[in-house]
């Protein structure tokens, strides 16, 4: 496979939670806020509600990932973000992802798309993401399932 071939391929926002790395397609991204960590409740007990908040006057409606995808209430990153989607609910409501870090967007090497076993239904598999510094391996989440 040629560089041009590998830059062809879908482009994904790369990020961190709890030390593994995930990315999402960036076509349904809208914009990465950063967020106080304490305005959103680490005991919220509904993951998928995790708090809420307003931006250019749309509610983001705040999902805890670390809790979807992972199991427990995650340790809270010192500069937590939120990736929000362009998609919204019934309400108008956009969805926001709780992270710890976010990266900047990279290509997908799609010849190295790995179907993984075990995980939920919101993986689409793991994925090389071809960066300058060399290619890291990382979990592809499918957004459209999880904010449904």
């Amino acid at each position: 496979m040629t560089d041009t071939d590998e830059q062809s391929g879908p482009m994904v926002l790369p990020f961190e939670l709890e030390g593994e790395r995930y990315c999402v397609d960036v076509d349904r991204v809208r914009s990465v806020l950063g967020v106080d960590r304490e305005a959103v409740p680490a005991d919220a007990t509904d993951p998928w509600y995790a708090g809420e908040f307003t931006t250019d006057g749309t509610r983001v409606r705040v999902v805890d990932l670390g809790r979807v995808v992972g199991s427990g209430t995650p340790a809270r990153s010192a500069d937590p973000k939120l990736v929000v989607f362009t998609s919204t609910d019934a309400d108008g409501s956009r969805y926001g992802w709780l992270v710890d870090a976010v990266g900047s967007p990279s290509a997908v090497a799609p010849s190295t798309l790995e179907k993984t076993v075990g995980h939920s239904r919101f993986v689409r598999g793991r994925v090389d993401l071809d960066r300058q510094a060399g290619r890291e391996r990382a979990l592809w989440l499918d957004a459209k399932r999880i904010n449904e």
